[in-house]
């Protein structure tokens, strides 16, 4: 006999039934997800599903293995000798040699410990030395060709100031110390100009004071002048005071002087055949970095740089 709830639920229209919309929603999801449950049931799949997890499962296993497996291969006891000989001038004997290898075998397991302890993440030590082999590796992988002559011709007409001879002076002085103080050592110079000046003598170096360098120099440089005397008024003088008489007094880095410049060669352009080696050096430094350059270029275009918010550029 029928409840009354039940002849109340029987007595609905089957759209208002309890469930029916849940029955409904069901039919349609298994309409829509049909074919993808067929796919799944598919035996294919599962073969590639498996074989995916083992391959995985295979190469984790094989690199948590392998960072603990030392191979010591005749070629690494060749290098390693090869390291010894140049270092000290001899071959290791075979006693030794395993001593070598022995040590080696020893820094390599700190090494692979480091590595599996991410210990080289965050150094900037080991970035550095990383960065600098990755440039070596570069270079291996792209070097120069040997420049043809007619390639450094060019080369050295397009770089003609890379390979002019500086500006040089020929010189004397007298130095006069400024340690009883520079108004003395200014006056000490005016009276020994005079003196130089009437007498015509050149480098009357006993009228001043002893000098820690030499008293005349020859074919010198600008460069070579203020590695002396610094960059003072003394080394301008030299590539600009008169010719063939005294003049001063000319302070520097270390006092006061008096300067006779007897010549000076005014700078010119080596040819090409003197300068033959430096501009096949040249060429091929700057061919090695046009190289590195576009190796660079090549290895950076695999990269995104992502400049993160909130972050300086």
């Amino acid at each position: 006999m029928a409840t009354p709830d039940s002849e109340v639920l029987t007595g609905l229209p089957p759209r208002a039934r309890p469930g029916a919309w849940v029955a409904g929603a069901l039919a349609g999801l298994g309409r829509v997800l049909g074919p993808c449950a067929r796919l799944l049931r598919e035996p294919l799949l599962h073969f590639l599903a498996y074989g995916a997890i083992l391959f995985l499962l295979g190469e984790h296993l094989h690199r948590s293995t392998d960072i603990y497996r030392i191979v010591v291969t005749p070629q690494r006891q060749i290098a390693l000798a090869k390291q010894y000989a140049a270092q000290f001038g001899i071959q290791p004997d075979p006693a030794l040699l395993r001593t070598i290898v022995a040590g080696w075998i020893h820094d390599e397991i700190l090494y692979r410990e480091g590595l599996a302890l991410d210990l080289d993440r965050h150094d900037q030590v080991v970035r550095d030395r990383v960065v600098q082999k990755m440039k070596f590796v570069m270079e291996d992988v792209a070097p120069p060709v040997e420049p043809t002559t007619e390639q450094l011709e060019t080369y050295y007409r397009a770089h003609t100031s890379r390979y002019a001879l500086p500006a040089t002076a020929t010189f004397t002085h007298v130095f006069f110390s400024t340690e009883g103080g520079q108004r003395n050592a200014l006056l000490r110079a005016e009276h020994a100009l005079a003196q130089l000046t009437r007498s015509d003598v050149h480098g009357r170096s006993e009228l001043g004071d002893p000098f820690p360098g030499r008293y005349g120099y020859s074919a010198a440089t600008r460069g070579r002048v203020e590695s002396i005397f610094g960059k003072a008024p003394l080394s301008d003088e030299v590539f600009a005071a008169p010719l063939g008489r005294w003049v001063g007094p000319i302070r520097s880095a270390y006092g006061v002087h008096l300067l006779y410049v007897y010549t000076r060669a005014p700078r010119t352009r080596e040819t090409f055949t003197d300068a033959l080696t430096a501009v096949r050096a040249d060429y091929l430094t700057d061919a090695q970095k046009e190289a590195n350059r576009a190796e660079f270029d090549s290895l950076a275009s695999k990269f995104t740089v992502v400049q993160a918010a909130g972050s300086s550029r």
